[in-house]
């Protein structure tokens, strides 16, 4: 499900691109947010929020 809950840019229960508190219920609320990303996994690990903000805006970016 796309959503808050499922996004790499969630930290802690904040959004790392906002700073928005993610509360229980939120998901639905921004299931359809620009920044959007399913974590990435490389080399056995995640890829920091900071990189995915990267890819997220160079996704923004191809469909514009």
């Amino acid at each position: 499900m796309r959503g808050c809950a499922n996004c790499g840019l969630r930290v802690n229960d904040l959004c790392y691109v906002t700073g928005r508190l993610i509360k229980p219920g939120d998901h639905e609320l921004f299931k359809y947010c620009s920044y959007f990303i399913e974590p990435v996994i490389e080399d056995g690990r995640s890829l920091d929020p900071a990189q995915l903000v990267l890819l997220a805006e160079n996704e923004i970016q191809r469909r514009k």
